[in-house]
């Protein structure tokens, strides 16, 4: 099963001509405030890879967290962004399993990320590349869930049936 999802993207992704490859995606992990921000390096981002694209935050040096830098993230400028909640790493688990979170505490949760300094310049906030996303373990339907998601995210004319709520329901 996973491997047949996989492969779905994969192939499909390797069959696109060069120039539409090769995106870039800026993948973090919520730490609260908005203003510090953690690298999702360390669990590697194996949807972003699939997906023929790169995880800007993997180049910049540092431990898992670093502190919200306008200039360099308006420099990346990138083609989609990835907000990953985790409870693991100190932030309110509002997404997941047994999850029921209400409007305002997800509004609350991600009133300081989309609040930031330069955030409305970003070229994936006009285009509406940007996703609040659970922080699952790898190689469980949830992987297939972030790699559909990102798929669709990168390549929505490539990828406009796929439905990562429904895979997830499959399984």
């Amino acid at each position: 099963w996973y491997n047949g999802r996989l492969s779905q993207v994969t192939e499909t992704i390797a069959a696109l001509p060069e120039d539409q490859k090769g995106k870039t995606v800026i993948y973090e992990i919520t730490m609260g405030d908005g203003t510090t921000y953690g690298r999702l390096v360390g669990m590697g981002t194996p949807d972003v890879t699939a997906c023929e694209a790169t995880n800007y935050l993997e180049g910049i040096p540092g431990g898992v967290t670093t502190e919200w830098d306008t200039e360099r993230m308006l420099a990346a400028d990138p083609d989609v962004y990835i907000i990953a909640c985790s409870s693991y790493f100190g932030s309110e688990q509002l997404f997941g399993f047994g999850s029921s979170p209400t409007d305002e505490a997800l509004a609350e949760m991600a009133a300081p990320y989309l609040d930031r300094e330069g955030w409305d310049e970003l070229k994936c906030v006009d285009s509406g590349a940007v996703q609040f996303r659970y922080g699952e373990l790898r190689n469980t339907p949830a992987g297939i869930y972030d790699l559909y998601a990102t798929a669709k995210l990168l390549y929505p004319e490539t990828f406009p049936e796929l439905d990562p709520d429904a895979v997830v329901d499959e399984y």
